[in-house]
């Protein structure tokens, strides 16, 4: 809208120069039939330029060398039915001071300033586009930084807790195994010591017996000196020495203990000290596993003693399969158990051996098979025929009637 394109409600006055236009707008107070008018926009000398949106209206004014120019843009539909007066002030043809007031029409827009607005609308549209696509792409870009930089301490977090838990881990590991060496050191001395302190007990008791025996030689009213008095004892202390520093793993005298058992029963072991007995296999792992280790077998048949002695026993781990090692044979009762060198253990239930069938099902116990066996102590009590306490060189295929393993540390 602008001044030339009013319609004057007034006398036509005729500005020879403009010094202030002003747009109203007229709206109600709230009060039936009262109204008032409301400044939409105003040029003056002081405020010469003009340009601002507020509430749905686009105001553009001017006012240069006299002339002034009002432009009012509308939005709000309720504003097109609005009725609008427009005041001017300034100097007439004659050069008196005049104010002439008019009302103002909304005038219909014309095609290229649609055309114009449309562009400039189409391209403020791209630019704000342009502006929200760069803001959310600097926004992904920072979100993505920052999920790089938590990613990053996050793996230097956890990188520097494993390496502090396998440090403490070694430096446990370090800790045990330097109070295992100490211990086993201060067994070892005192077990050395301890045999030393026995035996020294036996030779004196020994020597006070033989020196009684001696001294009561003549008197042979009161004792007669027997004959096997030095053998016996030199057996008993033998047999003192072997029951203090031996280990028993095997023996089978009564057959009061059946030995046809399942894996976890070899596994622990079972039986009585004192009478048929087997030590376990996890024992047997951790003994021979911590040092080196000679086993002893005694055996009777028919009234007859052997023996069998190997050198570095050693017996695997479960995971293993209680996988058997023996050493160079040395003995009386005929080497048969080299056979079995490397074998793993098997049992009723748990078959281990080279065989398609099961060795434990036709000759008994558990013991470690290969295809089947050569020897088989744990084997069936007084059975023939292959099927017992088997120790082929010293029995053929009969069965033993005493057995007996232990080992010692060497």
């Amino acid at each position: 809208m602008a001044t030339d394109k009013a319609q004057s409600s007034s006398s036509h006055v005729t500005f020879q120069k403009v010094s202030s236009l002003s747009v109203f707008k007229t709206v109600s107070t709230g009060v039936r039939a009262d109204t008032r008018d409301a400044l939409v926009a105003s040029v003056t000398p002081q405020e010469p330029r003009l340009m601002r949106v507020a509430n749905g209206m686009k105001v553009v004014g001017s006012l240069d060398a006299g002339r002034a120019t009002v432009r009012v843009e509308l939005v709000k539909r309720g504003d097109c039915q609005s009725e609008f007066t427009c005041h001017v002030r300034g100097l007439d043809s004659q050069g008196r001071e005049a104010v002439s007031t008019a009302s103002l029409v909304q005038q219909p827009r014309h095609r290229e300033n649609q055309v114009d607005d449309g562009k400039m609308m189409s391209s403020l549209s791209l630019q704000l586009l342009a502006s929200i696509q760069q803001l959310v792409t600097q926004s992904v870009a920072g979100l993505e930084d920052k999920l790089d930089s938590l990613e990053h301490r996050l793996d230097d977090k956890l990188e520097a807790m494993e390496h502090r838990l396998m440090k403490e881990l070694e430096q446990g590991e370090e800790r045990i195994d330097d109070k295992l060496r100490r211990f086993q050191r201060a067994s070892e001395d005192q077990s050395g010591t301890f045999e030393r302190v026995v035996l020294n007990r036996v030779l004196l008791l020994e020597n006070r017996l033989e020196n009684k025996i001696d001294r009561n030689s003549n008197r042979k009213n009161f004792i007669r000196r027997d004959s096997n008095c030095s053998i016996e004892l030199a057996q008993f202390r033998s047999d003192l020495k072997t029951m203090i520093f031996d280990t028993l793993v095997q023996r089978r005298s009564t057959g009061n203990i059946d030995f046809n058992r399942l894996w976890d029963d070899y596994k622990t072991g079972f039986g009585s000290f004192y009478d048929d007995f087997w030590l376990g296999n996890d024992k047997l792992h951790a003994i021979t596993s911590n040092g080196s280790y000679e086993l002893e077998v005694t055996m009777k048949f028919k009234g007859k003693k052997a023996y069998a002695r190997y050198a570095d026993f050693a017996v695997g781990n479960e995971t293993e399969n209680y996988k058997l090692s023996i050493g160079r044979y040395f003995g009386t009762a005929g080497e048969s158990f080299s056979y079995h060198n490397g074998a793993p253990f098997s049992t009723i239930d748990r078959d281990n051996d080279e065989t398609p069938g099961n060795c434990v099902e036709k000759h008994g116990g558990g013991w470690w098979f290969r295809s089947c066996d050569n020897c088989n102590l744990n084997g069936n009590w007084r059975a023939g025929s292959d099927f017992g306490l088997e120790w082929t060189k010293f029995a053929g295929a009969d069965s033993v009637s005493y057995s007996e393993m232990k080992i010692r540390k060497v």
